[in-house]
């Protein structure tokens, strides 16, 4: 059932399970652990829709590296999954590897246990039972002569539940667990901390109303599903309220603040003929009824291995230029119109094409999300990211656009160049930062707590029962949008949690 927390005369609740956010992680979480029988409270600290009246305690200052729209959340039902792109893929087995030139790298999982789980994950985030069936469609990318061994053709699968229209976690909140008896959501409810303690276990949270109604949940389990900024957050509150039951977690608590290095790194003038060859190699196709994918290339693990780099993926977004009445001629109205038959997206006679980079980010010790002196209504400081950009980053963003834009160039396939500065690995302008909204690391997976906050079953290092499942326990991001891998590590928390019982 769905309670308005500000209505609610509830001064206290039991429960077996207490999960805090409704985005991807706590939405599958909650599913993995309705069985029928245990008691879930899910806790959300918006309401259905959005309420601008609550959004301005979802913003954060950023005081690092140019990223202004780096401080987007949401409070509501969701997160800021309600508007998810659909946009999956597996991470690399080299992503979760000790890389001797990636500082504090490794995961302290195998990559073998996440890929076991990739098809109920996908399942989780909307796709068919027959996803696999659908083939990428790269074969024109393929083709294409000269492409250098360090760049491996790649798509990116999306799945669209409507024209347009992808799936929005917090609606399957309300299908799901709107009716049931077991599963509560609690709306308009903040956790500002751990009320009641025994030894290394906590025994209740305190959940706070907006109304200023104060409801405490004891339970057996609780686990942080808040975001990558929002968890660290919390977090960091209650080790300034609370640090000896902290002390193992708090020296890593909010460092290695990492997001996908998202650049608008180059650009790319084709004429009419130069258009339509490099425009069916990469771009976004449906291969059948709401399964799209978008075609690019990724850097290959061998020259990570010999160059030194991160991972990396880069794909090209195209706009008309100033010719495109080109574009509305019979003949091209006629081709626009074959395209769409055959599910690719209409090809532009004479385009413009912005090259789009995913960079991953070394680990960062001094990026990191902090607590600063404003407090919110609720009493909790806020928070603030000093988001940071190593050489590492710059050096691998170089060494991708290069090898991109020369080959286009090789191939004859328009005029390429990359965005001043940036094949001299220094900053880039300020307008090519593009955000992600993929906040990672914070909160970092680790086997010991001298190099993160939860161990390898995302437990907080010092407490038994407290885990975190967001974005901000990846040690290393790899180039893949997270969200399939967040919901793998979510039915993994699920089935740990559901041995312990």
């Amino acid at each position: 059932m769905i309670v308005d927390s500000r209505n609610s005369d509830q001064a206290r609740l039991m429960a077996d399970i207490v999960i805090v956010g409704t985005g991807a992680a706590g939405v599958t979480l909650a599913g993995e652990l309705d069985d029928g029988k245990r008691r879930i409270v899910l806790v959300e600290a918006g309401g259905i829709e959005i309420d601008e009246e609550f959004q301005p305690d979802t913003f954060f200052e950023s005081i690092g590296e140019p990223a202004d729209t780096i401080t987007d959340q949401f409070h509501a039902l969701g997160g800021l999954t309600r508007y998810w792109t659909g946009r999956v893929g597996m991470m690399d087995s080299i992503d979760l590897a000790k890389r001797s030139w990636v500082a504090r790298s490794g995961w302290p999982l195998e990559w073998s246990e996440l890929a076991a789980l990739e098809d109920r994950a996908m399942r989780w985030c909307g796709f068919p039972p027959d996803w696999q069936n659908a083939l990428p469609p790269l074969d024109r990318l393929k083709a294409l002569e000269g492409r250098p061994s360090a760049l491996l053709p790649y798509a990116w699968r999306h799945w669209a539940t409507g024209p347009n229209a992808f799936k929005h976690w917090g609606r399957h909140v309300t299908k799901a667990f709107g009716k049931s008896d077991n599963v509560t959501v609690l709306l308009h409810a903040v956790m500002t901390g751990i009320g009641e303690w025994a030894d290394n276990r906590a025994r209740s949270c305190v959940l706070r109303s907006w109304n200023g109604r104060e409801i405490i949940v004891e339970a057996r389990h609780f686990v942080l599903c808040c975001g990558g900024v929002e968890t660290p957050r919390l977090l960091l509150n209650m080790a300034q309220r609370e640090p000896r039951r902290m002390a193992a977690a708090a020296p890593m608590l909010g460092r290695c603040f990492m997001q996908h290095y998202r650049v608008a790194s180059g650009t790319v003038i084709a004429s009419g003929g130069q258009s339509a060859q490099l425009q069916s190699a990469f771009n976004r196709f449906v291969r059948r009824r709401g399964l799209f994918f978008q075609t690019g290339v990724c850097l290959s693990p061998d020259i990570q291995k010999r160059n030194g780099l991160l991972n990396a993926a880069g794909w090209i977004d195209y706009r008309r230029d100033r010719r495109g009445w080109a574009d509305f001629t019979p003949q091209a109205l006629a081709r626009s119109a074959s395209d769409r038959l055959r599910g690719h997206a209409p090809r532009l006679h004479h385009i413009g094409g912005i090259i789009t980079l995913d960079v991953e980010q070394e680990p960062c010790h001094d990026s990191r999300v902090l607590l600063v002196d404003r407090r919110d209504r609720n009493g909790m400081r806020e928070a603030a990211v000093d988001w940071r950009v190593s050489p590492l980053d710059r050096r691998t963003l170089s060494v991708t656009t290069g090898l991109i834009v020369d080959w286009i160039n090789r191939l004859g396939l328009g005029q390429a160049r990359a965005v001043e500065g940036i094949m001299g690995q220094q900053a880039p302008p300020a307008e090519c930062y593009l955000d992600s909204h993929h906040h990672l690391g914070a909160t970092r997976m680790s086997i010991s707590s001298a190099d993160g906050v939860v161990d390898r079953d995302l437990k907080v290092h010092g407490i038994d029962n407290l885990h975190v499942c967001s974005g901000s326990v990846l040690p290393t991001g790899g180039h893949i949008n997270p969200t399939l891998t967040i919901v793998a590590l979510a039915i993994r928390l699920a089935q740990r949690i559901a041995c312990t019982d």
